[in-house]
């Protein structure tokens, strides 16, 4: 009966856990848009970047890659569409 209570309580918990890295996963994910999205603003209107032209290009996949992972976990209601947006918005001041 024991094992039976503490396996339960260890398989909530790694639950619980997975579903925080998760979360944490897809709010950074939303930030890291606003930032790459700064990037690619300046990069385009001629202001100097940490990014040279010839990595622009990957810039630009890590975006997309972003922006697909965030609106997964929308749909999938890991996260909430303000939430993203509002990460994404800081993202994008703090660069």
């Amino acid at each position: 009966m024991r094992l039976g209570i503490l396996l339960g309580f260890l398989v909530a918990a790694y639950g619980t856990s997975t579903h925080a890295d998760e979360y944490k996963d897809t709010t950074d994910a939303a930030y890291c848009i606003g930032v790459y999205q700064s990037d690619l603003e300046n990069w385009k209107d001629g202001v100097q970047s940490r990014f040279t032209a010839g990595k622009i290009a990957d810039v630009g996949q890590k975006l997309f890659r972003k922006q697909a992972f965030v609106e997964g976990a929308v749909k999938q209601g890991r996260l909430d569409a303000g939430t993203a947006s509002k990460m994404s918005t800081v993202g994008y001041a703090d660069t």
